[in-house]
């Protein structure tokens, strides 16, 4: 792993321990409600980059997982395909993402970012409000998983998306 690709870790590491607490604040005073889940990280490699990342932060090397044909991009119009890792590290996840189909969203932020921090990811109570509170103040919905979520892209403002979720209700009522 680089010194860059270090500093640049640690430093969103950081910031996303910050976040845990912090409640963003829209100028309309609509609040974004959620709970950090996880840090993406966009790498070239995610089986070379999960064993460089566990055996610097001493954890395990966590199982390779795929999704096929994921719809993104303006409009959804585009597919592809991600290979991707969770490392639990200090109580944070951290998640490693690599697109391995011809077009990705994360082939596309490597080329224009390079290997680095991609997006924060919430669990929210509500994911209509998320998703619109984030649209209003200028993002783009960039991926839709399922009805309950989303990728917000925030470029150019911010060269970064925001992941929202929320559980179905049969987990969300289980967790009470």
């Amino acid at each position: 792993m680089s010194a860059r690709m270090r500093e640049l870790m640690f430093a969103v590491v950081g910031v996303a321990i910050g976040a845990v607490s912090m409640t963003f604040v829209h100028a309309q005073g609509a609040k974004f409600e959620g709970k950090l889940s996880h840090i993406g990280f966009a790498v070239r490699d995610v089986n070379k980059a999960a064993k460089e990342w566990a055996d610097l932060f001493g954890v395990e090397v966590p199982k390779t997982m795929e999704v096929r044909d994921v719809p993104y991009g303006e409009g959804l119009a585009k597919k592809m395909s991600v290979r991707l890792v969770h490392l639990n590290v200090g109580g944070v996840t951290l998640e490693l993402l690599q697109g391995f189909s011809p077009e990705s969203l994360w082939a596309e932020h490597i080329a224009k970012h390079g290997e680095t921090f991609n997006h924060f990811a919430f669990t929210v109570p509500d994911i209509a409000q998320a998703r619109d509170l984030l649209v209003k103040g200028g993002g783009k919905v960039w991926m839709n998983l399922t009805p309950l979520n989303y990728y917000v892209n925030l470029e150019p403002k911010y060269p970064m998306m925001i992941e929202i979720s929320q559980p179905p209700p049969a987990a969300a009522g289980a967790a009470r």
